[in-house]
């Protein structure tokens, strides 16, 4: 009976774990969005690295260890935000222009659409990381604020002195701050993702899913009991 019993309960407590780290390993959608309504999501990244070593792999490793790979089941991808020299593309050209608002990993609102961002101006800072960290940091962008890289400069691929901006800035800092050597120090990137379109609500998987779930398993813990209580 003792080793039925500890069988039943090791079985039933990882379901439950299962079914709470399912729940959590999703992206949330910024508050007031509804069902069918889609968005962007920017961060800055929290490891940093040299200017030729920004690429999509190491934004996405960051994305997915952070909960931000998945939305709805679905596979998300991360891009960097920002320009490569001729014949390379700009950074107005990795992120297509569209009516898509883009949010940072706080909730705030980062840009109403797309090539908004090349306007000057944002309406909040990108100002946080994968886990939603505030920071201010000088970040990797071989970008002007029209969202082309400087002809006069490098791109994120090249030797010499590389445009940074800056996490914490809403105007066109964000995008170009100031120079930085291309080797050294090290730098954050921005990460933007795919285009992400809001599901409709179901239930949680902890609360209606397990309980389906686990009711027998519930059931069998009980029956030893009950024996013992004949």
């Amino acid at each position: 009976m003792e080793t039925r019993f500890s069988v039943t309960a090791l079985y039933l407590s990882a379901l439950l774990f299962l079914g709470f780290t399912a729940a959590q390993a999703d992206i949330l959608p910024p508050p007031g969005l509804n069902p069918g309504d889609q968005f962007r999501l920017v961060f800055v990244s929290s490891q940093t690295r040299i200017a030729d070593q920004g690429d999509d792999q190491f934004l996405t490793g960051l994305a997915d260890a952070a909960g931000l790979g998945v939305y709805n089941a679905n596979p998300v991808g991360w891009h960097v935000l920002g320009s490569q020299s001729s014949p390379g593309p700009s950074a107005i050209d990795r992120l297509p222009n569209s009516a898509v608002p883009i949010y940072n990993t706080n909730g705030d609102l980062v840009a109403n659409a797309a090539h908004d961002i090349w306007s000057g101006t944002l309406l909040h800072a990108i100002a946080y990381t994968e886990t939603a960290v505030m920071v201010d940091t000088l970040v990797w962008t071989a970008t002007l604020p029209n969202g082309h890289v400087p002809p006069t400069n490098q791109g994120l691929g090249d030797f010499g002195d590389v445009v940074v901006g800056r996490s914490s800035a809403s105007d066109g800092g964000w995008v170009d701050f100031d120079l930085a050597f291309s080797n050294n120090p090290p730098h954050s990137f921005y990460g933007f993702s795919d285009v992400i379109t809001v599901a409709a609500p179901v239930p949680e998987p902890n609360t209606v899913t397990l309980f389906v779930t686990t009711a027998p398993l519930l059931g069998l813990l009980a029956l030893p009991w009950h024996r013992r209580r004949r």
